[in-house]
């Protein structure tokens, strides 16, 4: 499944990283949003960790998240 994610980045202190992002936004091919479903203060410090959670959202392997638009 295709998602087409828009990210901002953040160059400040998240967890014990300094390099991190937020979701601005992420709508599946279907065009439903799916970052309404994250919490909004959460940081990702990979686009793994961020296909990680979609997963979870949508029910399916992560390994099946194309994310586009990264």
């Amino acid at each position: 499944m295709v998602i087409y994610a828009d990210i901002e980045w953040e160059y400040a202190e998240y967890d014990g990283y300094y390099d991190s992002f937020r979701v601005v936004s992420a709508t599946d091919e279907s065009g439903n949003e799916l970052a309404q479903h994250l919490a909004p203060d959460r940081r990702f410090t990979s686009l793994h960790e961020l296909q990680d959670a979609l997963a979870l959202i949508l029910g399916i392997p992560a390994g099946d998240i194309i994310l586009d638009g990264v």
